[in-house]
């Protein structure tokens, strides 16, 4: 492999991109991260795995994904929530001052 290539295929692993445009990054390239799992966790993630006839590491990168996104599902609804709230605040204190002039208060 040419100096070049090399570079380039370095700077993809760094970014975490897959070596080959398009397909998947091969295990081998992906980041690593030692996670250290309570004693009564491993079998469940196991049972999962077999269950699904996937890995271990397919199991435990889908749940934190899902809980990732919800976490930001969630984010996004509070701030939807707040949003509506402080509308509907407003609204309400714009309805008391017209009926405010309207009584001469």
């Amino acid at each position: 492999m040419n100096t070049i290539a090399k570079k380039a295929l370095d700077t993809q692993r760094a970014a975490g991109q897959p070596s080959i445009p398009g397909k998947r990054a091969l295990s081998r390239d992906a980041d690593k991260f030692v996670v250290r799992l309570p004693d009564d966790l491993r079998p469940r993630v196991k049972a999962a795995a077999e269950l699904g006839h996937r890995s271990m590491n397919t199991v435990v990168i889908e749940a934190l994904r899902h809980y990732l996104d919800g976490q930001q599902k969630q984010d996004l609804l509070l701030n939807a929530l707040e949003l509506a709230l402080a509308h509907s605040k407003s609204e309400q204190e714009k309805k008391v001052a017209i009926v405010q002039n309207q009584e001469g208060v």
